[in-house]
C-alpha cells in the first residue's frame, strides 16, 4: 500500500469515530489490564509500520472517549534511505489525525560502532533513551509501543535456539518498567493488516524485514509457517507459553526479593559481597538468579553473561580456593575470599549510548 501524504488530505474530524471493528473488543481488553486513568497523557511510538500504525489507530479511538492524551514519538535511526521518507510519512500521519509529534534523527550506525554494539542493541537502547526523554519532555505518564502476538512468537523462538532459562523464555513482557505498555501483544500481525487495509489506513513497509541475514526474518518467513503445518495456532500456543512463564518467572523472582534481606548480602557502587555459605543453602535456580540478581545491583548488562558464566561462579569459583579469579566480560571481577564471594566492577557504571546528542530538544 503507498503511503498517502496527509498534508494534502482533509483534515480528520476533532473526534474519532466509535469504538467498532473486529479489534475493537480485543483491544480494550488488552488495554484493560493497565492501570489507565482519564487525563493520562501517553507517548506512541511510531516508525511508520503496519503495527505502530494499527497502534497509534485504535488508541486514538479508544483514549478520545477516556480522556487520554496521545503524543507521537518517531526516532529516525538513519539505517535505510527510506529512513526520512519514513519520517514526513509520521509526521503527515500525526498532524493528518491532529496529534502532537515529536521527531529526532541521530547517526544510529555511527553510535553503535563507537560503542562496539549490534545495530539491533544499539538502536534499541537509543530508542528507549528517545521515548523516556520525550515522556519526561512533554509530561506524559506512558509509552506504548506496537510489539504484536507475532513478535512474541518470534521472540520465544529465537531465545529458544539461543538456549535461555525461564526468564529469557517469557520473552516480551506486556509492561516495562510500570510506564511502557504493549497493548498488541496479544492481536497477531494478520488481524492488524486486515484492520488497516479496512479502515484505509496506510503505512511504510520495512524492506530490511524480508532479508533473510537476521535471525528473526528467517524465523518468521521459514521456522513458522513450518511450525503451522503441525499446529494452524502455533503463534497462540507460544504467546500462552510466554504468559505461562512470565507468571511463574515472577513468582521466583518475588520469592528471591524475600529472601535476600536474610542472605547477608553488602552492597556499594562498586561492590556486592556474599556469604557464601546462605548462597550454597539455596536451591540452584535460586542460586543462579542471585548470581544475576547481583551482577545487575553493578549495572552489568545481563545479555552478555550466559549460562556458562554463572555456571563457572557455581561450580568452580563458590567451591574453589580462596583468592580463584575467573575472567569475566563487562569488566567484572569475581573472586572467592575465604567464606566470601565478591563481585566488583573493574570500570564505573554507565550509559553506554549518549542521549545527550548534538541537536536534541532533550540535551
Amino acid at each position: 500500500m503507498e503511503p498517502v501524504d496527509f498534508r494534502s488530505s482533509p483534515p480528520a474530524p476533532l473526534a474519532p469515530p466509535p469504538e467498532k471493528g473486529p479489534l475493537a473488543k480485543a483491544f480494550r481488553e488488552s488495554i484493560g489490564q493497565f492501570p489507565l486513568k482519564p487525563g493520562d497523557k501517553m507517548v506512541v511510538a511510531v516508525s511508520g509500520g503496519p503495527d505502530s500504525v494499527c497502534l497509534l489507530h485504535l488508541l486514538r479511538k479508544w483514549g478520545a472517549a477516556r480522556a487520554v492524551s496521545l503524543h507521537v514519538a518517531h526516532l529516525n535511526h538513519s539505517f535505510r534511505p527510506e529512513a526520512d521518507q519514513e519520517a514526513r510519512f509520521v509526521e503527515n500521519l500525526s498532524s493528518g489525525w491532529e496529534i502532537p509529534f515529536t521527531s529526532l534523527k541521530l547517526p544510529v550506525p555511527q553510535l553503535c560502532k563507537e560503542k562496539g554494539l549490534s545495530k539491533q542493541e544499539g538502536a534499541r537502547a537509543i530508542r528507549y533513551q528517545f521515548l523516556k526523554e520525550v515522556a519526561q519532555s512533554v509530561g506524559a505518564r506512558w509509552m506504548a509501543l506496537g510489539h504484536t502476538a507475532d513478535d512474541q512468537a518470534e521472540t520465544f523462538l529465537m531465545r529458544t535456539l539461543r538456549g535461555a532459562g525461564a526468564q529469557g523464555l517469557s520473552a516480551i513482557p506486556p509492561m516495562r518498567e510500570g510506564c511502557i505498555i504493549r497493548p498488541l501483544l496479544k492481536i497477531t500481525r494478520q488481524e492488524i493488516l486486515s484492520e488497516l487495509s479496512r479502515e484505509d489506513i496506510p503505512f511504510m513497509e520495512d524492506p530490511s524485514n524480508l532479508q533473510p541475514v537476521y535471525l528473526r526474518n528467517r524465523i518468521r518467513h521459514e521456522l513458522l509457517p513450518m511450525l503451522e503445518r503441525y499446529n494452524p495456532q502455533i503463534k497462540e500456543a507460544l504467546c500462552r507459553e510466554t504468559a505461562l512463564l512470565q507468571d511463574e518467572n515472577d513468582f521466583i523472582h518475588q520469592h528471591l526479593l524475600s529472601l535476600i534481606p536474610g542472605l547477608n548480602i553488602r552492597t556499594t557502587e562498586r561492590s556486592v559481597l556474599f556469604d557464601v555459605a546462605p548462597l550454597q543453602s539455596l536451591h540452584p535456580a535460586l542460586q543462579r538468579r542471585l548470581l544475576r540478581w547481583g551482577m545487575a545491583q553493578l549495572g552489568i548488562e545481563l545479555k552478555g553473561i550466559g549460562f556458562k558464566h554463572i555456571e563457572t561462579i557455581r561450580s568452580k569459583i563458590i567451591p574453589g580456593p580462596t583468592g580463584k579469579r575467573y575472567p569475566f566480560p563487562h569488566s567484572l571481577k569475581i573472586e572467592k575470599k575465604y567464606s566470601t564471594l565478591l563481585f566488583e566492577r573493574a570500570d564505573k557504571a554507565a550509559n553506554p549510548i549518549p542521549h545527550q546528542v548534538s541537536g536534541s530538544p532533550f540535551g
